[in-house]
């Protein structure tokens, strides 16, 4: 059972909210100085589409959650950077 649903995990596309996309390009913009305008959401969605696979989740709001995070910022950070640059 715990190998089918992860086999599926693997198959899922997470959806980047409208909500969610302002948290990451202010973010992006504090922390690395690069503005990302609303045509840029479905570059940022698809760059972030193998992180999220990567680590398992389901969603969006929660890798952001974890990237937000203290233990995030200091594990995920670099890789957040390298997919959207």
């Amino acid at each position: 059972m715990a190998e089918e649903v992860q086999d599926d995990i693997r198959f899922l596309k997470a959806v980047l909210s409208e909500k969610d996309f302002q948290r990451l390009s202010q973010f992006v913009h504090t922390e690395v100085g690069i503005k990302m305008p609303p045509a840029k959401k479905t570059m940022l969605e698809a760059r972030l589409q193998r992180r999220i696979r990567t680590l398992q989740m389901m969603n969006f709001t929660d890798y952001l959650n974890f990237v937000f995070s203290p233990a995030g910022t200091e594990s995920e950070l670099i890789h957040l950077i390298d997919a959207i640059t």
